[in-house]
């Protein structure tokens, strides 16, 4: 048993395909992840499935007092064979990935090339959260990690995750705040060379009022990335679309290059 509550048993969680191990014999590699965090005095139940993506699956847990938050989030990669990150060369152009002989791998997607990517995809989502975590940023706090899984602050509660975006009716106030508040965002994390470049409605949280952005797995650093700056105007044209219902309009054509413009600028730099 995962947690020691006499109400919690493991048929009460839907678990999915993440839980299997990459030979198809359906051995508890997403359990024993989840085990190995409540053994680490991290996590003392497993309250249930929160969402299951192309890439991975979100477990809502409750957390151990020691750690400082009353729930935390476990995000739980697919294996790799079960993952389906389009055109994934975009985000990892201009990026160098382990030692010689694991590039070669990686480019040719061989099965060791492809164990390489599942662990970068992980380890440069969790590595952005803490860089944008720590720089203020509206994003979940990163807490622990190990292979395939990490743990993150959790927003919501024991009945359900916070709404994203798209899920939610904004009044008259709320849209024009909010549309400048992720804006803000953008600015901060570029300030601290990061882009997501997977972002829209459905990837912003709407909590309390207020918003949180997650699933960083695919951010791109645009002093590497020569995709960087198509990405950042993808990124603001999904976030247009959706605010357009509430009458706001904008350029992301525009905000794009006065962004790219003080970036570049050595007097904005950190």
């Amino acid at each position: 048993m995962i947690a020691p509550t006499p109400h919690f048993e493991l048929a009460d969680i839907q678990f999915g395909e993440e839980t299997r191990d990459d030979d198809g014999e359906g051995s508890p590699t997403g359990l024993s992840v989840l085990n190995d965090f409540y053994e680490q005095g991290l996590i003392t139940e497993v309250i249930g499935l929160v969402k299951s993506g192309k890439e991975a699956a979100v477990y809502s847990c409750r957390a151990h007092p020691s750690t400082g938050y009353g729930m935390l989030a476990a995000k739980i990669y697919r294996k790799r064979d079960n993952r389906t990150f389009k055109n994934d060369a975009v985000y990892w152009a201009g990026v160098s990935v382990g030692k010689r002989r694991e590039r070669v791998a990686f480019a040719k997607k061989t099965k060791a090339g492809l164990a390489v990517q599942a662990g970068a995809w992980q380890s440069r989502e969790f590595k952005t959260l803490g860089l944008l975590h720590g720089a203020g940023a509206a994003v979940p706090a990163p807490v622990a990690t190990r292979s395939g899984a990490f743990l993150m602050e959790y927003f919501g509660d024991e009945n359900g995750a916070s709404p994203q975006l798209h899920q939610v009716t904004l009044t008259k106030d709320e849209a024009p705040r909010l549309y400048q508040r992720i804006l803000d965002e953008v600015a901060l994390w570029l300030a601290h060379h990061r882009i997501h470049a997977d972002l829209s409605a459905f990837n912003i949280l709407y909590v309390d009022g207020e918003i949180k952005a997650i699933d960083f797995p695919q951010a791109v650093d645009p002093r590497q990335n020569p995709n960087a700056w198509d990405l950042l105007q993808r990124d603001l044209e999904n976030v247009h679309r959706y605010f357009a219902r509430y009458g706001i309009e904008g350029d992301a054509a525009w905000i794009t290059y006065d962004l790219r413009r003080q970036y570049m600028d050595p007097r904005y730099r950190l």
